[in-house]
């Protein structure tokens, strides 16, 4: 799976409490954490800090060592729990945290990737912009003024019109995406402050299976903390947004 961001853990206890007013339960303030996720991301639990919503209704089976951000109103819901970050806002403090844990992508994150993957059956514009780690599939044309940046994966078949950019996607094949288009860029995530709202890391991939067809001036953005995925032979008709 290619990579559209950078993990910057491990992340310390004490110097994420430089970014949040919280109190802690039953953490150690050098306590590591190598990944920021959702609790319905739950893989394993080690050096990782979950965080859960207040609007959260899912069921969860979570165990008692699972190191959690809640809501100071939620501090009752959770007390059987052994280690605890409580805040005032989990959704502004996952903001605020998201930038600690993760970054975009560059070219020097990819400099073991310095030659794109470019099946000859391809037609690349000169006036094209691919970067480093991008692979493309055989029969695709790339037309005039698209950017296809970091890591991309482009299947077979595959028609990108004028201007579109392309960005943290992989694409199936015998897909067509309209001009002007934009794949792949941040949603608009954020947490609502009076003084200053604090935009939210988006870490997810934009997956478009085979067979679809996106119209001209489309955007499709980026989950925060999941993929958004356009299942196959689904079709958009021009200035949609997901």
């Amino acid at each position: 799976s290619p990579a559209f961001y950078v993990n910057l853990g491990p992340i310390k206890l004490n110097k994420i409490l430089k970014h949040l007013s919280a109190d802690t339960v039953g953490l150690d303030k050098d306590y590591e954490f190598k990944e920021l996720v959702g609790i319905d991301k739950i893989k394993s639990i080690e050096n990782k800090l979950f965080f859960i919503y207040e609007n959260y209704r899912e069921e969860t089976n979570l165990s008692k060592k699972t190191i959690l951000i809640i809501s100071k109103r939620e501090k009752d819901k959770f007390s059987e729990f052994e280690n605890l970050i409580i805040v005032d806002n989990v959704h502004e403090a996952v903001a605020k945290l998201s930038s600690v844990f993760y970054r975009d992508i560059n070219d020097k994150d990819t400099k073991l990737h310095n030659h794109n993957q470019l099946i000859n059956e391809c037609h690349v514009s000169k006036k094209a912009t691919i970067k480093k780690g991008v692979i493309i599939g055989k029969n695709s044309t790339i037309k005039d003024g698209v950017v296809i940046n970091n890591n991309c994966i482009l299947g077979e078949n595959t028609l990108i019109e004028e201007n579109t950019v392309i960005s943290n996607a992989i694409i199936g094949d015998n897909v067509r995406i309209g001009r002007n288009s934009s794949i792949g860029q941040p949603g608009f995530g954020f947490s609502i402050n009076n003084h200053s709202n604090n935009k939210i890391y988006h870490l997810g991939r934009v997956i478009l299976q085979s067979n679809v067809s996106i119209g001209a001036n489309c955007c499709i953005d980026r989950g925060s903390f999941g993929d958004t995925i356009i299942g196959e032979n689904t079709y958009f008709d021009n200035l949609c947004h997901i």
